[in-house]
């Protein structure tokens, strides 16, 4: 997937419990992606209070995480502003395999 992508920073954040404190470390990793904005159809599926906020979406052949248990959603900075990845689909089709990802400002 070459067409139309830039450099992206990703901000990969990991941490742990150390004697019941929590410290946790970021990782910046620069990824190429497809930045657009969201349109109404990609923000359907997003929870109602959440469709008001600024959205991007992003193509990129770098896998991306979203919050779950005991994971941090990745962030991605874009033009100085940083998103929060909220969704993402993989698509791996053996033609062009990519990942679809939601961002929205935080």
């Amino acid at each position: 997937m070459a067409l139309g992508r830039r450099q992206v920073t990703l901000v990969r954040r990991t941490g742990a419990y150390t004697d019941g404190v929590w410290s946790e470390t970021s990782t910046n990793i620069t990824i190429l992606a497809s930045v657009q904005p969201a349109s109404g159809a990609d923000m359907e599926p997003l929870p109602e209070g959440r469709r008001n906020t600024r959205t991007v979406k992003l193509y990129t052949d770098t896998p991306l995480k979203t919050s779950s248990e005991g994971v941090q959603a990745d962030r991605v900075i874009v033009s100085g502003v940083t998103y929060e990845v909220v969704m993402v689909g993989e698509y791996q089709s053996n033609i062009i395999s990519h990942y679809k990802a939601l961002a929205q400002a935080e």
